[in-house]
């Protein structure tokens, strides 16, 4: 897969009660193989791409008494991410949008002063063989600034 990632939205909003939002993607012009191939969707029935954040948590909730302050080691949260072709030339539409408790379940606790510093957002493609997650995932694309 190549060219045209779009990120339009990569954002980390605040954490409401019992949601704990993780950064949504939003991408279009997604095209398999080159900037003029056809539109990527290896997996029609599924997830097409691995959204990776890497954060970590300080909170509340440690020690015997779960009163006391403490960090996480780096965590990395891994969102599905499901694209649709377009059928023109557009290019797919891929998209993910989930909160840290759906994907796994109390990893955020309310009422614990939770912190959570995001400092790496990567996309991990399905690899050669078109399957997500199964060792051969490619980064596509990922944070930052591009100097030229």
């Amino acid at each position: 897969m190549t060219a045209g990632l779009n990120f339009q939205r990569v954002t980390w909003l605040s954490a409401e009660r019992s949601s704990s939002r993780l950064p949504e993607l939003f991408s279009s012009s997604i095209r398999a193989g080159s900037p003029s191939g056809p539109d990527y969707d290896p997996n029609p029935a599924g997830a097409d791409m691995t959204l990776v954040t890497r954060f970590r948590l300080t909170d509340r909730l440690n020690g015997t008494t779960q009163t006391l302050p403490g960090s996480t080691t780096d965590l990395d949260f891994s969102v599905p991410v499901t694209c649709v072709g377009t059928g023109g030339s557009d290019g797919s539409t891929c998209s993910a949008s989930t909160s840290a408790d759906a994907t796994v379940p109390n990893a955020i606790r309310e009422g614990r002063g939770t912190v959570a510093q995001v400092f790496r957002v990567r996309l991990n493609d399905s690899g050669p063989n078109g399957t997500r997650g199964d060792g051969d995932d490619q980064l596509f694309a990922q944070q930052g600034f591009f100097v030229p």
